[in-house]
């Protein structure tokens, strides 16, 4: 943990911007890694206030690697945009267990409590499902167990979203609770095991029984998006006090 923080305060210094906080993200905290796997360091960071009048562009995402360290940070007005529409990573990111900088933040903990949408939260999940199954594993053209867990997750968090209840990020903890079969969470207890004495690379064997279950899943009717009316004005003192914060700590 000393080295990821270490990394990630040298990475302050070198784009001149404050991590607000950084926390594991990936298939550490999905309880599927492999012995090979990286650690995925995900968060938000601010610039100070001048950076934000400067007529230059400022970037709103940093993407940095360090042997197995794999850094993705999100500029924080761009992270509120994505979660106030219930992006489901900017969600997980608040969800995580492990917390390397920062904690999570009371306005945001109110997002998780009562501002997030189920249907566009499934929506989202549905699109993770769709994408990894059809680009990927239907066409053979990178047909990992780590692909056809992703979808899993998609899947299965999908489905406990359109129930209106908040998908846990260890798919572990969603088998358990997802309306799924005693087959079905039985297999799927093998794909995981499989996957953690595995690499992270490793050929998935023939599927057909997941390939059954995402493809009902996938076809299943969702609900359109309903607009929900959100009070931004928490949301709005937030990103300007904390704009204004790091201005004066910097």
């Amino acid at each position: 943990m000393k080295q990821i923080i270490s990394f990630l305060r040298s990475l302050e210094k070198k784009h001149g911007f404050r991590i607000l906080f950084a926390v594991e993200s990936g298939s550490r905290e999905w309880g599927m890694s492999s012995p090979d796997s990286d650690y995925d360091v995900r968060g938000v960071y601010c610039y100070p206030p001048e950076r934000y009048y400067d007529m230059r562009p400022y970037s709103e995402n940093i993407t940095e690697m360090k042997g197995d360290i794999d850094v993705h940070m999100m500029e924080l007005r761009k992270y509120i945009r994505l979660l106030l529409n219930s992006n489901p990573t900017c969600i997980e990111w608040l969800e995580s267990k492990t917390w390397y900088i920062g904690k999570q933040p009371p306005v945001l903990k109110r997002f998780l409590q009562r501002d997030w949408n189920p249907t566009a939260l499934a929506h989202h999940y549905v699109g993770m499902a769709k994408q990894n199954y059809f680009k990927y594993l239907k066409t053979r053209h990178e047909s990992t167990v780590k692909r056809y867990l992703y979808a899993c997750r998609g899947w299965l968090a999908g489905t406990i979203a359109l129930k209106g209840k908040l998908p846990p990020i260890n798919i572990n903890e969603l088998a358990k609770v997802a309306p799924i079969t005693k087959q079905q969470r039985a297999r799927l207890q093998a794909l995981i095991q499989s996957k953690q004495k595995g690499t992270e690379k490793m050929r998935a064997p023939e599927l057909p029984e997941f390939d059954r279950w995402l493809e009902q899943f996938m076809k299943s009717t969702i609900p359109k998006r309903p607009k929900k009316k959100i009070n931004l004005e928490p949301y709005r003192k937030y990103v300007i006090t904390t704009i204004r914060t790091v201005g004066r700590n910097v």
